[in-house]
């Protein structure tokens, strides 16, 4: 696979293979996907390579270690001491001159022209192998830093997000609450009155089950409607009425606060002091003067 641009994975790679620090299996890998062609992985190995090679002359520069010294001096104790001859004859009449009780000082040779021999080369080389080494575990440190960065980064990231969808997710719940409370409002305002009156709402398809509740305060005449009805049918809604023995009032349609809610306001008629029973039908849409049979849901107030 040929890669468009360089990425974190083939800089890493690339690095590893320029140090010498792929498996044998690895290192041939990297070396057949260079082969059939990727000219981003084979730049980023160029450049690594050179700075590689360059790892044994980025360092400052040093005195050589004491021993060197030591070394070259043995050298020169080893090798055989002669005079040249065009100071010999010098060298023989000043002996005669002042006798012959030493021998004649050799000339100091310059060292610093002379090849090192086994021994320097040997120190030279493992200090020179010993700076690379170095800066090879310098550069292995800092990809596994790298590495460490990267991952504490991603892992907070991925914290971050988390913290930011709880915190979405809690302002949801909140606005949800807030919304059904104040839905409740007008329930909550009419539960604390004297003349309240109850009615839970029990449908009549003879399933006989709950559908909700109506409180009346008899005193302000105002009601609110509790409760959970499936959506009317085209041209239907849902109709209200206050019941007596004697006498069945309208009290409209079912207002809904708002869409989806299952608290509704109820505007229940003037003269409905008397009713003790509540009924819900389903009426058309344009109104009528008589409940409709049968009755949706009836519930009689406490």
């Amino acid at each position: 696979m040929r890669h468009e641009r360089a990425t974190e994975e083939t800089r890493e790679l690339a690095a590893l293979y320029a140090l010498g620090m792929l498996t044998q299996q690895q290192a041939r890998s990297f070396e057949i996907h260079m082969q059939q062609g990727c000219p981003v992985c084979e730049a980023e190995c160029r450049k690594y390579e050179r700075i590689a090679a360059s790892i044994g002359f980025s360092g400052e520069e040093a005195d050589s270690p004491p021993y060197i010294r030591d070394l070259l001096l043995a050298r020169l104790d080893r090798e055989p001491q002669t005079v040249p001859e065009e100071a010999g004859h010098e060298t023989k009449a000043a002996q005669d001159s002042i006798g012959s009780r030493t021998s004649p000082a050799p000339p100091v040779q310059s060292v610093l022209f002379q090849a090192p021999g086994k021994a320097g080369k040997r120190a030279v080389s493992a200090w020179v192998f010993a700076v690379g080494l170095c800066a090879a575990l310098a550069i292995i440190l800092a990809v596994y830093a790298w590495r460490l960065e990267k991952e504490h980064n991603l892992r907070l990231q991925d914290e971050i997000n988390a913290g930011a969808a709880e915190t979405a997710d809690l302002r949801a719940q909140i606005e949800a609450l807030k919304e059904k409370t104040g839905q409740l409002d007008p329930i909550a305002s009419l539960a604390s009155k004297p003349h309240l009156q109850v009615a839970r709402l029990i449908e009549q398809d003879g399933a006989r089950s709950s559908l909700g509740t109506i409180f009346w305060d008899k005193e302000s005449n105002r009601c609110a409607l509790m409760a959970s009805f499936p959506p009317a049918p085209a041209g239907k809604v849902y109709q209200i009425w206050f019941a007596s023995p004697t006498e069945k009032l309208p009290a409209g349609p079912i207002q809904a606060l708002s869409p989806g809610s299952n608290i509704s306001t109820v505007a229940a008629p003037d003269n409905a002091a008397k009713a003790d029973v509540v009924i819900v039908t389903l009426e058309s849409d344009s109104g009528v003067e008589i409940p409709s049979t049968p009755y949706y849901a009836v519930g009689r107030f406490n």
